[in-house]
């Protein structure tokens, strides 16, 4: 268990894979980065956690249980005296207990260790990036994106013009259940990072207790897009 980790509570969800980059301006963040810069750690590493109600600027805020802990690769200070940072999401959490914020958020958390696998979750979560895949495809449609009259596979084209070459592609792979059992967990976040959910919905995928039960609320989360979608074109 890791004591004393900082925190920054923010009012969206990353899962782990995710991309993070934020601007630091606030005092207590300030002085949470002074901090991780004067660390003698050898990697700048901090929590972030979805906030359920109240704002992320002033404190009193009351946060979720479930985070995940972030792991800087770059920090620049920005010209107000701030920080950008940027990083990337690398572990889920469990925050056991918060300490008083003084000056900057602080709590007890515990690694949550990766569920296991089987040969039902990799088919599982193939059928779930199929729709996925269908979705997105019909998303983009609807947004107005074309595809050339030569392209074989017009969907292909727009989910490859849309999403990051190695994204697309990774999706493209787990579609087809073209997995090892020790990929499926990272998989798993590679498919949510690809759906177009709020926060919430988002944080429901990421505190899921195990792998099946997250593909199934998964599975749910785009069954209710696919829903919205449809009525949209009625």
């Amino acid at each position: 268990m890791k004591r004393g980790h900082p925190m920054f509570p923010l009012g969206t969800v990353f899962v782990p894979g995710d991309a993070v980059s934020l601007r630091v301006f606030e005092d207590r963040y300030v002085a949470m980065v002074k901090d991780l810069l004067a660390s003698d750690s050898a990697s700048m590493e901090f929590g972030t956690v979805l906030i359920d109600k109240g704002s992320e600027v002033g404190g009193a805020d009351r946060r979720r249980s479930v985070g995940v802990n972030v792991r800087v690769t770059q920090c620049e200070v920005s010209g107000t005296g701030g920080f950008l940072l940027v990083g990337v999401a690398i572990q889920r959490l469990e925050i056991l207990k918060w300490r008083p914020d003084a000056p900057y958020p602080v709590a007890e958390v515990k690694p949550i260790e990766d569920p296991k696998s089987s040969v039902e979750a990799i088919s599982r979560l193939a059928r779930v990036a199929q729709l996925l895949r269908s979705l997105l495809v019909t998303m983009l449609e609807e947004a107005g994106s074309t595809a050339r009259d030569d392209e074989h596979d017009a969907g292909e084209f727009l989910l490859d013009k849309y999403l990051p070459a190695r994204v697309s592609s990774s999706l493209r792979q787990v579609a087809a259940g073209r997995l090892e059992l020790s990929e499926a967990d990272g998989a798993s976040w590679l498919v949510i990072r690809c759906v177009p959910c709020g926060p919430y919905d988002k944080y429901s995928l990421l505190e899921a207790p195990t792998l099946m039960e997250r593909i199934t609320r998964t599975e749910h989360v785009v069954n209710h897009l696919w829903e919205m979608a449809e009525f949209r074109r009625q």
